[in-house]
């Protein structure tokens, strides 16, 4: 009695799953290691790829499933059965017709009766990757665009500067061309500031003390009157990607440029604890802006003004590598930015 009581309630388990599995509006996908063939898909898997279910169980799943990174299916499936986590890869999904579907998988191996499986969950994310795209061109073209008619505003300004003998007319011209420049600087920064947001890299192990060093040593060539102290051990690894330098840069640069003091003096210090790498950066300089510290916030109005795309920047990067930022600030003593750092783990 009691087993036919279990095996009612096995059964209806197994029916809601099913239910569950069947109805999922994400593709679902299982692939048995062993023979590298596709064991289970639902109704989403075979509306993505446009084959039915009997259609899809035969197919090779490589001939549809594609890893953006070139990673071999086979081997994927293999050294994710090993592994006790799940990863999160892109791929690129073909499908009956021969179209190409930009997608994201989370993929984890599961067991079951004995047999290892990797079990797939596919999202379509063609609009997002096309609208990527097409802000990418955008943000190109109009760069380019606004870049060229800045170029041609400054080199008017400056010829009237050096050829006028009016001195109304030579003021006027040198507030065109320093405002120019401005908007020229902004240009580029807010060209590294788009190619930080558009980051995709995976995160590695980076030495931030080695990171740091090469700021300081770029920053002292293109600012020789500056001093930059940097206090830190021999190395201090932290996670990080290719634009955590970028941020770095940034707070490190800003920290001289808003200097009140002839020589700038900027206190570079790192510090390791619990599990956290902080990284300390102060100057003698008049202070952040609130205006500045609104955009960390992403308010609407401080879009307007250049100054803050840093720090927005800034902020987005730590937030990606799974760190904290935290500015304090004072007109009169200057400005102190924290950033601490996720450490991998041992």
């Amino acid at each position: 009695m009691q087993s036919r009581k279990l095996t009612s309630q096995y059964e209806q388990i197994e029916a809601r799953y099913e239910r569950l599995f069947e109805s999922a509006e994400e593709a679902i996908v299982v692939v048995d290691v062993e023979s590298n063939e596709i064991a289970e898909c639902n109704r989403a898997a075979c509306e993505l790829f446009g084959y039915s279910k009997f259609e899809l169980q035969r197919l090779d799943p490589s001939s549809v499933i594609q890893f953006e990174d070139g990673c071999e299916f086979t081997e994927f499936t293999e050294h994710l059965s090993q592994q006790d986590a799940g990863v999160t890869k892109t791929l690129i999904c073909t499908t009956q017709w021969g179209q190409s579907v930009h997608a994201e998988a989370s993929a984890a191996a599961i067991e079951h009766a004995e047999q290892q499986s990797v079990l797939l969950l596919i999202r379509d994310i063609s609009e997002r990757v096309r609208r990527q795209k097409q802000i990418r061109v955008l943000n190109r073209v109009l760069r380019h665009n606004i870049r060229n008619s800045i170029n041609v505003v400054n080199g008017y300004g400056e010829l009237i500067y050096e050829s006028t003998a009016d001195d109304e007319v030579s003021a006027f011209a040198e507030k065109v061309v320093d405002r120019s420049k401005e908007l020229l600087d902004l240009s580029e920064k807010s060209r590294t500031v788009s190619n930080a947001l558009q980051a995709g890299d995976e995160l590695q192990s980076l030495d931030v003390v080695a990171v740091l060093d090469r700021i300081r040593a770029a920053l002292s060539d293109e600012y020789p009157h500056a001093r930059i102290e940097l206090t830190a051990p021999e190395s201090a690894q932290v996670f990080g990607n290719s634009y955590l330098q970028t941020a770095l840069y940034e707070l490190c640069e800003n920290a001289i440029v808003h200097s009140t003091q002839d020589a700038p003096l900027v206190d570079i210090s790192v510090t390791e604890a619990q599990s956290a790498v902080t990284v300390r950066i102060e100057d003698r300089g008049t202070g952040i802006s609130e205006q500045e510290l609104a955009m960390l916030e992403g308010e609407e109005t401080a879009l307007r003004h250049g100054s803050g795309l840093g720090l927005w920047m800034v902020n987005s990067v730590v937030d990606g590598i799974g760190g904290e930022l935290d500015i304090s600030t004072d007109s009169t003593r200057g400005s102190v930015v924290t950033v601490s750092l996720p450490q991998p783990a041992e």
